[in-house]
């Protein structure tokens, strides 16, 4: 112990002294070899009196603080960090700054020390020692209240990450191929340990962050925050570490009894004992342990209910898988983003009330969290596709070019997926080997160009196959389960998201077919293996099902959404799920889904109803007309939807009109009195098609009656008074036919609705038809009279 303190202070004494006595010696010799420097050295010679009294004066106040600040290091350290590891307590020690002022709070004691002992003895320390101590003092003085503020700073576990962090990123770099020995495995297996202690200290910290409670929150959140960025910067550097480097750490892998070697084998049953364990490199160590840091975080802020906190980590999580997909680290996005689906699973399911203002915050805060988490996986869609489409035939030729010019050499880099890089490791070590055999290269480049693009044409795949499995594990069953335990709001979130993500893969992974399709040129039919092929038509029918279980899980949240008038701070998912139940009402009709408009349809009956009942009390403040209108817009969507059942039930057959009609009677035998309720509905209608105001409720049905009218056109039937000569064949219907041939310019299919189900009805008595209902009943009379004019509808298929 006496040793090490005798070696720990030798050489800062002998610094002290040393520099002391240059000064005096340069001193010295200037003086007596320039006689200007001589005068102006007397000129700013002080007082010898008032030289050792500064010197004292010096002395003792740097003393003092050195005795301040190491008494509030020692609060510092016996308080918040008491029963902190060893490892964590020297951290605060060797902390970079209070070190360098240490140093040289120590320096200008020892200084200020040896020039009293000078001048004890009868010595003059110099003119240059006096000013070079006065600087120190005025360092010193300045210096320590910056130091005093900055020790408030070492209670925040979080203001010691960053060292760790940059720690950890050093030895990475260092174990790249152009690191320091890095080809050394001692030099590997010592970076390996260093990284690994740098993150065991982290871990230490975050736990002592979560044991200072709401305290430590933000320090938590930060911490975490700074490992998602390690993350990100370490897998930039990871392609240039060399596979069989040590510093991907060993771990014992069992072999299979089915695929070990016979030696293996023979040796186990000769001794009676296992399999030995195969040393192998865990490429993925520091990604589990920085990504398991952000779950213990997440977790911690989920036990508390922290929404806010969750919501904040959430978002940096969301812009870490998107700079990742962006680089085309797609296995490592999708890595992180599964390791935080359990806390948005977990989050999703917390049991937040909204009865205050404060519980209605957390509920907001829930509500984003929840979308963050969720929509990761939508950003590594978005990112991984975009990136995903900007490879093209020359970047694999360049890739390859490199890989020609210098195989030994490492040419991978940050933007190059897994299955990219493992091609071209491979192709390194053959080169490399070829080379130093042959003295040149024999593999044609066409070769090594279809070897890189072969790699990329299966990160391609790989890439949309595991999007759309995560989705179908992810969104229906965690959205219909949501809604399964009354937690309708965010099921409905969920499902949202879930269909965004369906609408925005229909355009990527066609972005992503186009660009397989360019580098497809380079595959070369003589190479042994094919290139991997995307299975669109496949990809399509599963995104078909996908979407279809997520509109079911919609629809079953419907009924549990909040119908009120929104505020405006969270989203109005009942007005989402009413407009796009209603859109997915007609495609299903369309799309002849019967099971799912029967779904859909019960559950938008209802929504109609409730959104009907809200629009009244949303838009009291405004004009009577615009209230008129877009309530009326309400009841003529459901009235339209019902025309298009009978429609497209009298084209291809099926029950979709008796769900309607059984809809439709359920309700009209639950209202009062029921003939009041159709003569209301007429009138709405009739007031929403004699208005001359166009809506988005105008705009959605015409949307839909155009595209009926594309369908038909497809189909080969007459659509319009002018599509005669195109008509390859009409409707057996004559209610179908009607419809196809006189709604171009003439009655919607809500006006059929109202002759063919509600006109019929008994309570409809002495109520007199709208103009629109008298049209369609004079397109059925003319459809009648062609019939019997022995004019009959063409048969074509039909």
């Amino acid at each position: 112990m006496l040793l090490r303190i005798v070696a720990a202070v030798a050489w800062p004494t002998a610094r002290a002294i040393l520099f002391v006595a240059a000064l005096g010696v340069a001193e010295y010799v200037a003086s007596a070899r320039l006689p200007a420097v001589s005068g102006w050295l007397q000129r700013l010679a002080p007082d010898p009196a008032l030289y050792a009294a500064l010197a004292e004066t010096v002395a003792q106040i740097a003393g003092a603080f050195l005795g301040l600040y190491l008494a509030a290091l020692s609060v510092v350290v016996s308080t918040s960090y008491a029963t902190a590891p060893p490892d964590v307590r020297s951290l605060l020690i060797t902390e970079p700054a209070s070190s360098a002022f240490l140093q040289a709070l120590a320096f200008t004691t020892g200084a200020a020390l040896i020039v009293l002992g000078i001048q004890t003895v009868g010595w003059t320390p110099g003119t240059l020692n006096f000013w070079f101590l006065a600087v120190l003092s005025l360092i010193s003085v300045f210096g320590v209240v910056q130091l005093g503020l900055g020790v408030l700073t070492l209670f925040d576990p979080a203001a010691h990450t960053g060292r760790l962090a940059h720690a950890v990123f050093r030895a990475a770099r260092s174990a790249t191929g152009q690191g320091f020995r890095a080809r050394d495995r001692s030099f590997q297996a010592a970076y390996q340990r260093d990284a690994e202690q740098s993150l065991a200290t982290y871990e230490r910290l975050v736990e002592i962050a979560i044991g200072q409670g709401a305290g430590g929150r933000s320090s938590l959140i930060q911490a975490a925050s700074q490992a998602l960025a390690l993350l990100e910067i370490y897998l930039e550097l990871k392609p240039a570490i060399p596979h069989e480097s040590l510093w991907f750490k060993r771990t014992g892998r069992y072999p299979s009894w089915f695929r070990a070697s016979h030696s293996s084998v023979e040796m186990a049953e000769q001794t009676g004992t296992l399999l030995q364990p195969e040393a192998v490199g865990d490429e993925f160590w520091l990604e589990a342990s920085a990504i398991g840091l952000v779950v213990r975080v997440g977790g911690v802020l989920a036990d508390r209910q922290d929404c806010e906190g969750i919501l904040r980590l959430a978002n940096t999580a969301e812009r870490s898988v998107e700079v990742l997909a962006s680089r085309l680290r797609f296995e490592d996005a999708l890595r992180l983003h599964r390791a935080l689906l359990p806390l948005a699973k977990r989050v999703a399911r917390l049991p937040i009330s909204t009865e205050t203002s404060t519980s209605t915050s957390a509920a907001l805060y829930q509500l984003g969290a929840v979308d963050a988490l969720f929509r990761a996986l939508t950003g590594i869609l978005v990112a991984g596709g975009k990136a995903a489409a900007e490879v093209g035939p020359i970047q694999v030729r360049a890739l390859a070019s490199k890989l020609m010019k210098r195989p030994e050499r490492y040419v991978v880099g940050s933007t190059l997926p897994t299955a990219v890089h493992r091609e071209t490791t491979t192709l390194r070590r053959c080169l490399a080997f070829e080379r130093a055999v042959e003295g040149r290269l024999v593999t044609p480049g066409w070769f090594v160009e279809h070897v890189v693009g072969a790699g990329f044409a299966q990160a391609m795949s790989d890439l949309v196959t595991a999007l759309v499995e995560e989705a179908e594990v992810v969104f229906p069953a965690e959205a219909t389960g949501l809604v399964a335990e009354k937690q309708a709001l965010v099921g409905a979130l969920v499902a949202q998201v879930g269909l965004e993500w369906c609408d925005k893969f229909a355009f990527h992974v066609d972005r992503v077919a186009r660009a397989g399709h360019a580098l497809s040129a380079m595959e070369n039919a003589t190479a042994v293996q094919p290139w991997p092929n995307l299975d669109t038509k496949t990809m399509a029918a599963k995104l078909e099902r996908l979407r279809d279980r997520l509109l079911l899980a919609l629809a079953q949240s419907a009924p549990g959404l909040p119908s009120t008038p929104p505020s405006g701070e969270s989203p109005d998912l009942f007005g989402y799920a009413y407009f796009t139940l209603a859109r997915e009402c007609y495609m299903a009709l369309a799309d002849g889904k019967q099971p799912l408009f029967q779904a859909l349809f019960t559950s938008y009956f209802p929504a109609a109803l409730k959104a009907y009942a809200r629009v009244g009390a949303e838009l009291r403040a405004l004009p009577q007309d615009a209230q008129l209108t877009i309530s009326a817009d309400v009841i003529a969507d459901v009235v339209e939807i019902s025309g298009y059942a009978l429609i497209w039930t009298e084209l291809d057959g099926g029950d979709t009109w008796k769900i309607v009609q059984a809809t439709w009677d359920k309700y009209l035998a639950s209202v009062p009195d029921a003939g009041q309720a159709l003569k209301f509905i007429m009138m709405m209608v009739d007031f929403r098609r004699a208005a001359f105001v166009m809506s988005t409720g105008d705009l959605r049905r015409t949307a839909w009656h155009q595209d009926f009218e594309r369908r038909m056109r497809e189909r080969g039937l007459h659509v319009g008074l002018f599509g005669e000569e195109e008509a390859r064949a009409e409707p057996l219907s004559l209610v179908a036919r009607a419809f196809v041939r006189h709604s171009h310019f003439g009655p919607h299919a809500g006006d059929a609705f109202l002759v063919e189900y509600l006109f019929k009805r008994p309570e409809v008595t002495g109520l007199t038809p709208t103009r629109q209902m008298t049209e369609w009943s004079d397109a059925i009379d003319i459809e009648t009279r062609r019939v019997r004019e022995q004019k009959p509808p063409r048969r074509f298929g039909l």
